[in-house]
């Protein structure tokens, strides 16, 4: 009974505040968002349009598990809030991305 309980609780832990967002789906997401709601990403040379996917794949390649995180929350973000999340509700996480991604 012991063992169960640590392992229920361990799932809950594991899952808590976590975004399991692959590269390709957080780029396609934050791309689709600077070209939706014709934004950017203050501080990041990252910006809409046919490149996009790309250079943001480029970026997480280049900088690592820190970008990756990063962009996962961003596109997190950017998904949960839309147009209306970019750049007040979603400039914490925009932040980390431009410091952690450039």
């Amino acid at each position: 009974m012991r063992v169960a309980r640590i392992a229920v609780l361990a799932g809950l832990l594991g899952g808590a505040g976590c975004v399991s967002l692959t590269p390709v789906q957080s780029c396609e997401a934050i791309c689709d968002e600077l070209a939706q709601c014709q934004s950017s990403v203050s501080g990041s040379t990252l910006a809409a349009g046919a490149s996009c996917q790309g250079d943001c794949l480029a970026k997480i390649d280049a900088r690592g598990s820190s970008c990756q995180s990063s962009a996962a929350y961003l596109a997190d973000c950017f998904q949960t809030y839309t147009c209306d999340g970019d750049p007040v509700l979603c400039s914490d996480q925009a932040s980390s991305f431009a410091i952690d991604c450039e």
